[in-house]
């Protein structure tokens, strides 16, 4: 018994033939998208073997001020590596010829890779008119 509403499948035809097919529209956009997660990928697996390299901290002095009746030297660590450094210690040097002046340190308590900190040296004599050294000294893996 057949119903009159009920229409039988035709073999070889497909059940969604009829649908049309989707705009190009959503085809870019899924090309797009599909671009964006394999260049994601690319990048993280990239990023993510690490940098064999250790920390790599390059310091810079910004300049030397004087401030109730001391100087400040301030400066910049710059680490160059993905490497991350903990308790970076930085020492600076003041000299008249071969005699150590004064020192003074500093420490970072963290510096992550490819990032910039900034602090400050303090000396009671006058760096200006001194030799001055500034130098990472030590680090510790975190």
């Amino acid at each position: 018994m057949t119903r009159a509403h009920e229409h039988p499948h035709e073999p070889g035809q497909d059940a969604g033939a009829g649908e049309p097919s989707p705009p190009l529209s959503e085809w870019i956009v899924a090309a797009i998208g599909l671009l964006l997660l394999l260049a994601s990928l690319g990048y993280l697996l990239h990023d993510g073997n690490g940098d064999p390299r250790p920390p790599a901290p390059v310091i810079r002095i910004l300049g030397i001020e004087p401030q109730q009746g001391r100087f400040l030297v301030r400066v910049q660590a710059v680490n160059e590596s993905r490497a991350t450094a903990a308790a970076l210690r930085i020492e600076g040097t003041v000299r008249r010829g071969a005699e150590v002046m004064e020192r003074s340190e500093l420490e970072f308590d963290y510096l992550p890779g490819r990032s910039i900190r900034e602090g400050g040296l303090f000396f009671t004599a006058d760096p200006r008119t001194l030799q001055l050294e500034v130098a990472a000294r030590s680090y510790r893996a975190p």
